[in-house]
């Protein structure tokens, strides 16, 4: 059902040649499109660069200073 969601929510969608689907929602940080294999309502993407950003900024939190 990930098509069908996914075209009622507005998130750009590209089929290759194989038939192969590929769904773009937006990361939640940024707005980004992500790149997914698959797509569902209600869940929070994030892009690779939010990732590192989040991971950096949480690794300096956990740091003594």
């Amino acid at each position: 059902m990930s098509y069908l969601e996914a075209k009622k929510d507005g998130i750009p969608i590209k089929v290759d040649k194989r038939g192969n689907t590929a769904y773009y929602p937006p990361c939640q940080y940024c707005g980004e499109p992500v790149y997914s294999w698959a797509y569902r309502p209600g869940i929070r993407y994030t892009c690779r660069v939010c990732k590192e950003r989040q991971h950096i900024k949480a690794h300096k939190s956990t740091c003594v200073q």
